[in-house]
This record gives structure tokens, C-alpha cells and sequence, in this order.
């Protein structure tokens, strides 16, 4: 009886994970198929949201004011209590948000044009468009999104970005992709409030 029960204890600490996979799963099992489980379950989850919730927003907040790069709270409140007075409320914010978008898409686009291609063997001939040059990210992991999709985020956010890639013409960045050459440099960026100037 000793040997046995020593074999089961040192068969449970070999296989630890194993075993608790095994349960966690039979357990999972069993709640897909009892519908009180499910409803308890529901429950909890909901009484959990509803004693956390002011932790979850604030929480919500700087995740949004991080990528948005938008304005503190009381920034916001006035501009809303102001703007809300005025007719066509939605309309007009709609329109300010296109314009802004627009017109920080186009800083984006001149400065790519401004910087070339960044491959010192690039063989291009001609005059660079926007529509010739790509972002090129180093590290996939830093990536946080799109430089071109930057239109409402600030200029500190877009500088940022911009400073993690390297502008490469389309030829350039299949090849860099492919593996013929690897960068040495990076994009050095800033701003002055309202243009994005090469450093």
C-alpha cells in the first residue's frame, strides 16, 4: 500500500501539468453543456464589471489618450460644452476631423517625397511620388500601427512612428523584404507644432 501511494505521489509531481490540463478541460467540458454553470458564470462576470467599473475606464482612458494622443479631460470638456452649443454640432466636427486628417496625411506624404528612398543603391530614375515610397518598420514589434492611417493622431504619435521605419521606394522594399540588402539608418524626425521637419 506504501509503495503504491509513493508511485501515485511521485506520478502526480512528474505529470503536474498534464493532470491539471486534464481537469481544467473535463471541467470546461462540463460548463459548455450545464446551463446553470453558465448562468453563474454570467453573473459573477457581470458583478465583477460592475464593482471595477470606474477601474475600467480610467484604465479605457489612457489606453485611448496614449494612441489617439488627444486631450486631457478638461480640455475635452470645455471644447464638447462649447461646440455643443453651436448648430450642426456633428457636422461640423465631422468636417474638422476630415480637414485635419487630410492635411496631416499630406505633411506625411510631402515628407517621404522629402526623404527618398533611404537604400544607398537604389537605382531609381526620375522624381519620387508619395505613391513610389512605403514605411518600412525595422522591428515588426514596435510597429503600433500604419504611419499612412496616422491622419488624427498627434504630431508627437506620427513623429514617433516615423522614427521606427525608414522610407523605401516599392522596388526597394520587395527587395529589402526578399533579403538582397539590409538598413543601416533610420528615419530622424521632428516637429515644430505644425510641420514635420527632417533632423
Amino acid at each position: 500500500m506504501k509503495k503504491s501511494t509513493e508511485y501515485m505521489r511521485e506520478y502526480r509531481k512528474k505529470n503536474r501539468e498534464k493532470l491539471n490540463a486534464q481537469a481544467r478541460k473535463k471541467y470546461h467540458d462540463a460548463q459548455k453543456d450545464d446551463p446553470e454553470l453558465k448562468s453563474q458564470r454570467a453573473a459573477r462576470s457581470a458583478r465583477w464589471y460592475e464593482e471595477n467599473a470606474e477601474e475600467i475606464s480610467k484604465k479605457r482612458k489612457v489606453k485611448y489618450q496614449k494612441k489617439a494622443g488627444c486631450f486631457s479631460d478638461e480640455k475635452r470638456k470645455e471644447y464638447y460644452d462649447r461646440a455643443k452649443s453651436k448648430p450642426d454640432f456633428k457636422e461640423m466636427k465631422r468636417q474638422s476631423t476630415k480637414k485635419i486628417s487630410t492635411l496631416k496625411r499630406r505633411k506625411i506624404s510631402d515628407l517621404q517625397v522629402a526623404l527618398g528612398c533611404m537604400n544607398p543603391e537604389c537605382k531609381w530614375s526620375g522624381e519620387y511620388k508619395s505613391c513610389d515610397l512605403d514605411f518600412h518598420h525595422l522591428d515588426p514589434k514596435e510597429k503600433k500601427m500604419l504611419v499612412s492611417q496616422m491622419g488624427t493622431c498627434s504630431l508627437d504619435l506620427i513623429c514617433e512612428e516615423i522614427n521606427k521605419c525608414i522610407v523605401v521606394c516599392s522596388i526597394c522594399h520587395r527587395r529589402l523584404h526578399a533579403g538582397y540588402w539590409t538598413p543601416c539608418t533610420r528615419c530622424n524626425v521632428k516637429h515644430d507644432g505644425e510641420n514635420l521637419i527632417i533632423s
